[in-house]
């Protein structure tokens, strides 16, 4: 899926290149899919993935959970090792 730079949350994200994180969702905020079935987030972070300062991309978190700051500290460590595999992986396709 693809979205412009300021067109919606995504866009949002990448266009500040700031995370954004939404604990109060709305009972009509979409319900994730996995192989184990589906059930509707309790937080969701949205993330700017980053290699040296430029965005290449956005990715959204969907926990089950409220995020304390060991679960914030932890996808936002995550999202750099992300950023630079996708950038280490462009280089070479």
């Amino acid at each position: 899926i693809e979205f412009a730079v300021g067109e919606g949350l995504v866009g949002l994200v990448a266009k500040e290149g700031k995370i954004l994180v939404i604990d109060d969702l709305k009972e009509s905020y979409m319900i994730p899919y996995s192989g184990l079935g589906a059930t509707k987030s309790v937080d969701v972070m949205i993330l700017p993935l980053l290699k040296d300062e430029e965005i290449i991309g956005v990715w959204e978190v969907s926990l089950l959970k409220k995020a304390n700051e060991n679960d914030k500290n932890l996808i936002q460590n995550l999202t750099t090792l992300l950023g630079d595999f996708l950038a280490v992986e462009g280089q070479y396709n």
